[in-house]
């Protein structure tokens, strides 16, 4: 059976798409509910390529017809095609026959309801009360009272809402799971549970922005008792309120296998060519889930950088010699000393990261790539009014194969679903195959605006142009082009991934290439990524120092054997290709007008793409590949000489070295200037109040607030780095120095965005819940975790975004792969605890880590949920640019691995250009109520001196359960790590102080 699936933005539906493709045995077609017409669903229905439709949930209203798209008049118009409703779809169906849609008592986001229901064929195998426990995303509900006669009622809430119930609550590892002290058992049977609707809001919490008729809530107040689910009495349309595809909701699998056999029954009842197509229904082993647990799964293919490759890896092993050369940091500053263009991803917390790997300006395939994104359009800069808003952006996913045949007599529509198999029904495995083989990931249908690639080679020789179809897309063809090759005894000699490629920073401001629009523009570059092709990796584990350098062979692609001119003209002709096609793209002719720039005469800045393409084809052509494997070689040969020479050095000279390093304090110029909020605390704590109006209409479920503490000065980074990975060590910590133009970037992360492995697993471990660390007293630091951990609250917020990167890892995953290892647990740093859990799925054949990177940003611990309308609500509310916070640094390997982290709890310092003269005294006119510890520390009347800007951006996640002043201080906790680095980089004993308001 093939199901429609309109997708109204959620950042559910790809949890819904795996589940019913395993249920059905045939990956499901995916639109947006705005990319496609009710003639031509009519038509693809006529043809048979559909057999059923489920509407997904979404935010907003079914009252607003930018939310709900097309799904009224498809309930309106198709009344004898299978139709499901989820949450909004759900709601839609009751609106589409008269019934109120009104505000619920409260909303209820990511909290887990138990159900008992009439024991209709949809909840067939599937227990009443007690063991049906579901998952609630919902502001709004159907008003049971303004039911017409049609509609049946049949899912009611049987008592209070609670926190999702984890297997270690009953085994006390960390308590109970509930707020009210409820553990699993009680929770089950529903003993000792007031109703949640009574609680008293939060200070600040707004009201529900919708009325109601209020029978029917004055009825569910009473009893306890809300509408969670009906049916049609004569149509096979069915709705349900609460969310069957969540990791927390129980028998959601078996309802889904419900209304794949009632859809079949009906349509068995009609006859005709769609009941002639039905294959015999799947057997559904696991009806009580949770999604995820598919026994066979297709072997991964092997990785084409195993073949017809053109890179080679040249590497050398310094066993245990790591503590000898005074650790990572003394390896670091001894090899790269904190120079300009130098990276540094630091697995500082090496009980938890097992691996570092660090490099500087390298070899003859060395590249800097920096990208600025053009200034948004200035109707994405206005602020985001409620119900007054644009049409919402488009963020589906495009199709990579043709439908069936009978298609073509479907309409002209195009799918944007990321699958299509044959219309013959297959085994779940089968299916899975042939999407990963022929299915393309997901790609933005808005159009992907222009930005300005300038790539500079380790000589200084730079060329710039426009990118007509983006970063992302010229990233894709770079590591499609540059693959890497390695003979498998060395491969599995390498106990890690980094072998040399792409590594470096993607800014929050390229979700304009994903998905999302942009409001804002950042002062930073929207990314800096170095092609290193010289690197050195570090085992903490076994003290080992890896020593890799990457070269060109001369092979061509898809040659066992080439030739260093073969090699050479084609790289120099596929770049000159793809010169004159982006040039057509960007409308010039060629080349155009090109500037010299750098140490080198050949370094062109070309004004267009043209210019640029020309120029890298030059490059390629530069250094022989005879000549890059002998550089390489040397290279390795010099370095393991330095390393084997200071690892012999005496420990009274190891020591001497250490005393010289740049851990001492740097008590600068800029040691009392203060911080200042970007958003006042008053404008914060507005902020959140924002947030709870929209939370209660129902434009989102969870959103990560966030703002910037900003100062007009900053210690020397390296002082400042060396500091925090001490202070507060992490497991995906980084130092990125970004050239004299570009920003230094001191990162003390704990949280990995998506990590790809050789095997093709994809990982993700999003945080959600933080909780201060209690440094003086053991037994107060562990009543912090346990809060933590029983905390309803930070449950729920965990709950709402680990649905979200399932939802997320689902576009691009195999059929029933994604799963969660680790849900909700609580991790403790050197400052905070941290509450965190772990997604997992096997990568698809054919989706690329470009593809996967697609799907999946910008993070969503960083965002919230839905995704889409979420970060449209943020950027009214934050008015400004995130910049690098939020979004991701890590490496993109050539060897088709990838590991990137998300960017909090970082520092990012920017070089300001020199005021002159008359702009202090301009500057000192409109601030005469400057602090005194500003104006010490201001320039001079008539003195130039430039300055070093320090940004840290901080936030976190409002739900409606969300205090607003607790809120604001958890923010402030957020930063406050760094702000006592730059206290006592600069002298002090304690943090920078912070200007609120």
């Amino acid at each position: 059976m093939r199901t429609l699936l309109i997708d109204n933005y959620d950042s559910y539906t790809y949890n819904l798409f795996q589940v019913i493709a395993e249920v059905n045995g045939e990956i499901p077609l995916v639109y947006n509910n705005d990319e496609i017409t009710l003639e031509q669903i009519q038509a693809m229905v006529h043809a048979g390529t559909v057999h059923s439709i489920v509407i997904s949930p979404g935010p907003g209203t079914p009252n607003n017809p930018q939310d709900i798209g097309v799904c009224l008049d498809v309930l309106h118009h198709l009344p004898d095609v299978p139709i499901l409703g989820i949450c909004l779809g759900h709601q839609a169906l009751a609106l589409a026959h008269g019934a109120a849609v009104v505000a619920a008592p409260e909303p209820v986001h990511g909290r887990v309801s138990r159900l008992r229901h009439s024991g209709h064929g949809l909840f067939a195998d599937i227990p009443s009360g007690p063991g049906f426990e579901v998952v609630r995303y919902h502001s709004l509900l159907v008003d049971e009272a303004t039911l017409p006669h049609c509609l049946q009622p049949v899912c009611w809430t049987d008592g209070a809402h609670v926190a999702v119930k984890l297997a270690r609550d009953t085994t006390g590892a960390t308590g109970a799971a509930c707020s009210n002290g409820a553990g699993e058992e009680a929770g089950t049977e529903g003993a000792a549970m007031e109703p949640e609707a009574e609680r008293p809001k939060s200070v600040g919490e707004a009201q529900p922005a919708a009325s109601s008729s209020g029978r029917g809530q004055e009825a569910a107040r009473l009893g306890g008792s809300l509408l969670m689910g009906l049916v049609h009495r004569s149509r096979p349309h069915y709705g349900v309120q609460f969310h069957p595809e969540s990791v927390a909701t129980k028998y959601g699998i078996a309802l889904l296998r419900n209304f794949r056999d009632l859809a079949a029954a009906h349509l068995r009842s009609r006859g005709g060519p769609a009941a002639a197509q039905l294959q015999p229904a799947r057997v559904v082993s696991d009806i009580v889930g949770p999604p995820g647990r598919l026994p066979e799964l297709p072997v991964w293919p092997s990785p084409e950088h195993q073949c017809g490759a053109p890179l080679r890896l040249a590497w050398a092993r310094l066993p245990g010699v790591l503590e000898a050369l005074g650790g990572s940091q003394g390896l670091f500053e001894r090899l790269y000393g904190w120079a300009e263009d130098t990276f540094w991803l630091d697995s500082a917390a090496a009980d938890r990261g097992r691996f570092s790997y660090m490099g500087g300006r390298g070899g003859p395939l060395w590249r800097k790539l920096t990208y600025k994104l053009p200034p948004p359009p200035q109707q994405h800069q206005q602020q985001y009014q409620h119900h007054s808003s644009s049409s919402p952006v488009s963020h589906s996913v495009q199709q990579a194969e043709q439908m069936h045949d009978a298609d073509s007599d479907a309409g002209s529509a195009t799918s944007s679903s990321v699958s299509a198999s044959s219309a013959s029904g297959t085994a779940c495995s089968s299916a899975a195959a042939a999407a990963g083989s022929a299915s393309a990931p997901p790609h933005a249908t808005h159009a992907v605006p222009p930005g300005t690639l300038t790539v500079q080679t380790a000589s200084g020789a730079a060329a710039s142009g426009l990118v007509a179809d983006g970063l992302l897309s010229h990233l894709q063809r770079l590591l499609a082009r540059e693959r890497l090759r390695v003979d498998p005894d060395a491969a599995a000699a390498l106990p890690f991934n980094f072998w040399g490629g792409l590594v470096g920073y993607l800014g929050y401001e390229l979700k304009a290439e994903c998905g999302a629009a942009n409001a804002h523009a950042a002062s930073t570059p929207d990314a800096v990524l170095w092609l290193a092709d010289r690197l050195v990796a570090v085992d903490h584990q076994c003290g080992d120092v890896y020593l890799l350098a990457v070269y060109d062979s001369g092979e061509a692609p898809g040659t066992q054997q080439g030739g260093e001119e073969g090699r050479g003209e084609q790289r120099g002709e596929e770049a000159a290709a793809h010169g004159r096609e982006q040039a057509a793209a960007d409308g010039v002719a060629g080349p155009g007008v090109a500037t010299t720039v750098g140490e080198e005469g050949e370094g062109r800045a070309g004004k267009d793409a043209g210019g640029l393409q020309a120029a890298l084809a030059g490059w390629a052509l530069a250094v022989s590949p005879a000549e890059q494997e002998a550089a390489a070689r040397a290279w390795l040969m010099d370095m393991q000489r330095q390393l084997e020479e200071a690892a012999a050095q005496t420990e009274e000279r190891r020591a001497a070295a250490a005393s010289a390093s740049t851990s001492t304090a740097d008590a600068g110029p800029g040691s009392a200037v203060p911080f200042r909020l970007e958003h006042s605390r008053s404008a914060y704590i507005n902020n959140i109040a924002a947030c709870h109006t929209a939370l209660h209409a129902g434009e989102s479920y969870e959103l990560c607030l966030t703002t910037a503490l900003t100062r007009a000065a900053a210690p020397d980074p390296a002082v400042l780095y060396s500091t925090l990975r001490r202070m507060n060590p992490a497991p995906y910590a980084a130092w990125l120095q970004c050239g004299a133009a570009g920003p230094t970037i001191c990162c003390s992360s704990p949280e990995r965005f998506l990590r790809g492995d050789r095997g093709g697993l994809l990982e993700a471990r999003p945080i959600k819940g933080t909780a201060a660390r209690v440094a003086a007293d053991a037994a107060a630091d562990a009543a912090a975790a346990e809060a933590l951990a029983r905390s309803e609250k930070e449950r729920a917020e965990n709950l709402m975004i680990v649905d979200l990167l399932r939802n997320d890892l689902g576009r691009v995953c195999e059929v029933g792969s994604v799963h969660v290892p680790g849900l909700m647990d609580i991790e403790s740093y050197a400052t905070v605890h941290q509450m965190v859990s772990t997604v997992r799925g096997v990568r698809r054949g054919g989706v690329s880590v470009v593809d996967c990177f697609r799907a999946a940003f910008p993070g969503g611990s960083m965002t919230g949920a839905p995704k889409v309308r979420t970060m449209q609500i943020i950027d009214g509310l934050e008015a400004r640019a995130r910049g690098v916070y939020s979004g991701c640094i890590g490496f993109i390997s050539l060897n088709d691995t990838f590991d990137l982290n998300i960017v909090i709890r970082t520092a990012v310092i920017e070089q300001e250009q020199p005021q002159q003269p008359q702009q202090l005294q301009e500057q000192r006119k409109e601030q005469p109520q400057a602090s005194a510890a500003t104006a010490a520390h201001a320039a001079p009347a008539g003195c130039a001196q430039a300055r070093r800007r320090m940004t840290i951006g901080a936030g976190g996640a409002i739900v409606v359960q969300s205090d607003p002043v607790a809120e604001y201080e958890e923010m402030r906790l957020k930063a406050s790590a760094l702000l006592r680095a730059v206290g006592l980089c600069e002298g002090g004993s304690g943090p920078i102080p912070v200007v609120a308001e």
